[in-house]
């Protein structure tokens, strides 16, 4: 049993030992892909309808060539799973990645990291736990 991806916008990992795509040569296909810069993963696919390519970025028509030329390849079952809770409302919408709250973080993971890897002092004691001066 495979585990299910986290969410819609990271639907698992992308094979890298695929074919190169052809440039001018699309073909029927499943591809995630952002129509902005750091924006949402959508869902896209090229099939063939009434004999000729045809496209869909997100639930709506599109042309063949874009989807071609953007992306990554996916399978159908990612395909479905992008588009279990229907089409993104905003596709243009960017993805930004807040920093609240890390500063405080690598702050204590520092402290505690310091903690474990601090210089520790030995002393010389004798049998019965006193501390022994050395230079003497």
């Amino acid at each position: 049993m495979t585990a299910a991806p986290r969410d819609r916008h990271s639907p698992g990992t992308i094979d890298r030992t695929q074919t190169p795509r052809l440039v001018d040569d699309p073909r029927p296909c499943f591809v995630r892909m952002r129509l902005v810069s750091d924006g949402v993963w959508l869902a896209a696919r090229i099939f063939e309808r009434l004999g000729t390519l045809a496209a869909e970025i997100n639930g709506r028509e599109a042309d063949p060539m874009q989807v071609w030329h953007a992306g990554n390849f996916i399978t159908e079952e990612q395909y479905q799973f992008m588009l279990r809770d229907g089409p993104e409302p905003n596709p243009f919408r960017r993805v930004r990645m807040s920093t609240a709250g890390l500063d405080a973080r690598i702050r204590e993971q520092d402290e505690i990291d310091w903690l474990e890897t601090r210089p520790i002092k030995w002393s010389a004691r004798d049998a019965r736990g006193r501390d022994v001066d050395e230079g003497a």
